[in-house]
């Protein structure tokens, strides 16, 4: 839409493009000064305003595992014990054949504890902890 001092465009892109510069770009390129006066994101990945949810109408079931918002990401499965040691930053034992540079670990529900990679000693280490408690 174009209007006489306004004109609204739609941006496919990807990420890291920073669209801002695009009005800038567009201004010196018709010899005009130019900004946004408003930016709307639509879609991040597989996610799509479509499916959006006003803040004041999430409910818990609307909340996604972490898990299925990184599919590509390696999960692995950690009992009590191991989880405990993630959930205080300490290191715990790789699994036998361990090559995945990064894996989200979580409890026998699912529930995310960490972000985990490689350490010393064939050890995996915390990059990211998640708040969780046993049992919840």
């Amino acid at each position: 839409a174009i209007g006489e001092r306004t004109v609204a465009l739609e941006v496919h892109c990807g990420k890291g493009y920073y669209v801002r510069s695009l009005a800038r770009d567009l201004g010196a390129a018709l010899g005009l000064p130019a900004h946004l006066s408003a930016l709307r994101r639509t879609r991040v990945g597989a996610f799509s305003i479509e499916r959006a949810v006003a803040p004041e109408a999430v409910t818990p079931a609307h909340v996604i595992p972490i898990a299925r918002m990184l599919p590509d990401l390696a999960t692995l499965a950690v009992g009590p014990e191991d989880a405990a040691a993630l959930g205080a930053g300490r290191t715990i034992a790789a699994p036998a054949g361990w090559s995945a540079a990064q894996a989200l670990a979580v409890t026998a529900d699912e529930t995310p504890v960490a972000l985990v990679a490689p350490g010393e000693r064939g050890r995996l280490k915390v990059q990211r902890g998640f708040s969780w408690s046993a049992g919840e």
